[in-house]
């Protein structure tokens, strides 16, 4: 999937519409209210969490099936092993559910930093118009804020593409970091004996 048209669609089909979408829309406190962004910051970040954790027990759940496969008999690994399949298909659901969470928070940090540089010194103009920013307390801001978060710079410059508002002056090349994976869970590969192979299959993208 293309990464331009992957990251417009998780905006728009997060809690704004196309119209909404627009730069002079998100910008402008009278039309979106700096209490209906703060509310949209607080949902995403409570809906990250949640699905964070889900993700931790499917991992730990995995784990177990993979320690118990190493451990069972062949009929009884076949068992565990179809279970770990399962579990991975439910991850990588969670995981994309997760990445969504991760660009709608990086779309509020940067209008809402956005809307700061705009009351600091920037107009519209330069603020949608231009990546070419000096750097200000509110950019600094706005690097913390990633950092605190876990974000990928290289998701934020894309988002900022796809809003058309800048708050930080991203080097295109970083834009090319940013890759669409869905890695299978992590696994202690000392929890399977050397003379035991435990193979999962990847079942490719699940939609």
């Amino acid at each position: 999937m293309d990464t331009e048209f992957m990251i417009n669609e998780r905006l728009d089909t997060g809690f704004w519409t196309s119209v909404q979408l627009e730069a002079e829309y998100l910008l402008d406190k009278n039309q979106y209210t700096d209490q209906e962004l703060r509310t949209d910051e607080f949902r995403v970040l409570k809906k990250r969490k949640r699905i964070s954790e889900e993700i931790e027990r499917l991992v730990s759940k995995f784990r177990h099936e993979i320690e118990q496969a190493a451990r069972a008999d062949q009929l009884e690994r076949e068992a565990y092993i179809r279970r770990a399949q399962l579990i991975k298909r439910k991850y990588k659901i969670k995981k994309r559910t997760y990445e969504k969470q991760d660009t709608l928070l990086g779309a509020v940090l940067i209008v809402s930093h956005a809307r700061d540089l705009l009351n600091e010194k920037a107009d519209l103009e330069t603020v949608t118009d231009s990546p070419d920013l000096e750097s200000s307390p509110v950019q600094t801001s706005l690097v913390n804020s990633i950092e605190e978060h876990g974000l990928d710079l290289a998701l934020i410059a894309h988002i900022q593409d796809a809003l058309n508002v800048y708050v930080l002056d991203i080097d295109e090349t970083v834009k090319n970091d940013y890759e669409i994976e869905h890695p299978p869970p992590p696994v202690d590969p000392n929890w399977v004996p050397p003379e035991v192979t435990i193979e999962i299959e990847d079942d490719g993208d699940v939609d």
